[in-house]
């Protein structure tokens, strides 16, 4: 309990307002607030800073390159060891080519990117950039699936943030499952235009390496008469 009114060392200047019930008073040529009973422990509870309380923070946006929570994955709290989501998506933004001018995605790409790439896959891409004849930087693999414990675990939220930042103005997306994440409703064979990227709905890369060499000229037409 705090101490009798008669025990505080009040000025008499102020006591009529003390009296009245006025317990701050605010100090002449200063922009802060005075307690007037100083060794008195506040009753205000501790408030929960904004963030927390899904309010608007007024802290200072942060400059990281690119938020990687995962899906239903929560952040961690600092401190905390990071999950093998948020993990494996800085793994994936710090090796992706920046600025590119088309991005390539397609399902199993957060797979490959893991260090153990599928031979076959790797061997497409390689013949089909040495059919594109793009200079160097051209292109840039950013994927729509994290791939953990031998699962895929897609993020269409996650993946349009980051292929955003990286302001490409074309991505080619490979087979309908890929396609389904990224840009439901659509369908292979179809350029649709979503967040301010044109996007080639091209086959699934196993369709296309079995496709007899004309099939696969249309296939990827669209996207080999891109210029830069």
């Amino acid at each position: 309990m705090g101490r009798s009114d008669s025990a505080l060392k009040v000025s008499e200047q102020i006591r009529p307002w003390f009296e009245a019930g006025f317990r701050y008073v605010l100090v002449s040529g200063a922009n802060r607030w005075q307690q007037m009973e100083d060794d008195q422990p506040s009753s205000s509870a501790t408030k929960t800073p904004a963030s927390f309380q899904g309010g608007k923070s007024h802290a200072r946006p942060s400059n990281q390159s690119l938020s990687v929570r995962a899906p239903q994955t929560p952040q961690a709290s600092p401190g905390k060891k990071a999950t093998p989501f948020s993990t494996l998506w800085t793994q994936y933004w710090n090796s992706v080519t920046k600025k590119p001018k088309v991005i390539f995605t397609y399902y199993e790409l957060g797979q490959d990117l893991t260090g153990n790439p599928d031979p076959a896959r790797r061997s497409f891409f390689q013949q089909l950039m040495n059919r594109l004849t793009w200079p160097k930087g051209t292109c840039a693999f950013w994927p729509m699936a994290a791939y953990h414990d031998n699962s895929h675990y897609p993020d269409e939220s996650l993946f349009w943030r980051g292929a955003i930042k990286l302001m490409a103005g074309y991505m080619a997306c490979f087979g309908e499952q890929a396609l389904s994440v990224i840009c439901p409703g659509a369908k292979v064979g179809q350029v649709v235009m979503k967040n301010d990227v044109l996007v080639y709905a091209l086959p699934s890369i196993e369709d296309l390496a079995r496709m007899e060499q004309d099939a696969f000229e249309s296939a990827i037409k669209d996207i080999s008469a891109l210029r830069f």
